[in-house]
């Protein structure tokens, strides 16, 4: 299994690199005693993948502000990214935001787009279609008002629905 993690703020170009992406060399406890040595994997589990994972994860505690939040171009970018085309596991983007979509092309907060169109979003962003993944999204709550926040939430639940994009909505 691989594990991608992106963080962006601001604007982004095509192709960013993720701040984390290794695939687990598997824990201990997966390890047959009979053909491997549970206690040298689990170490290597360690060195090479779970504390450099603590450390990205540490060091993204503090949520970020800036003027542009291009949502749908990320999750355009990383859809369409010829490392995860040929994965035919099931795949999961988990983003963690206040999901207030503001870009160029959509802006899901105060006199933004009152009733944006999930299809002509996506178009604008250069995507027609989306490729099969499961999205789990921990919206943070607070910063803006409920209406802008439910009218996001909203948003991406039809833009979810319009691609066959299974959501799980979560509140932080």
């Amino acid at each position: 299994m691989r594990l991608s993690i992106f963080s962006f703020q601001g604007d982004v170009e095509y192709g960013f690199a993720p701040v984390f992406s290794i695939c687990s060399p598997g824990r201990g406890n997966e390890t047959n005693g009979l053909y491997g040595n549970p206690l040298k994997v689990q170490k290597k589990f360690n060195d090479m993948f779970g504390q450099p994972l603590l450390g990205v994860l540490d060091s993204l505690r503090d949520p970020k502000h800036a003027d542009h939040s291009p949502i749908l171009e990320v999750m355009v970018d990383i859809t369409s990214r010829s490392e995860f085309a040929g994965i035919s596991v099931p795949r999961r983007i988990t983003i963690i935001s206040d999901m207030i979509q503001n870009s160029p092309i959509l802006r899901l907060f105060g006199d933004g787009d009152k009733h944006p169109q999930p299809e002509i979003a996506s178009e604008r962003a250069g995507a027609r279609s989306f490729p099969t993944f499961a999205l789990r999204v921990f919206q943070i709550r607070g910063r803006y008002s409920e209406e802008d926040l439910d009218r996001a939430k909203d948003f991406w639940v039809s833009w979810a629905s319009l691609y066959g994009i299974t959501i799980d909505w979560n509140y932080l």
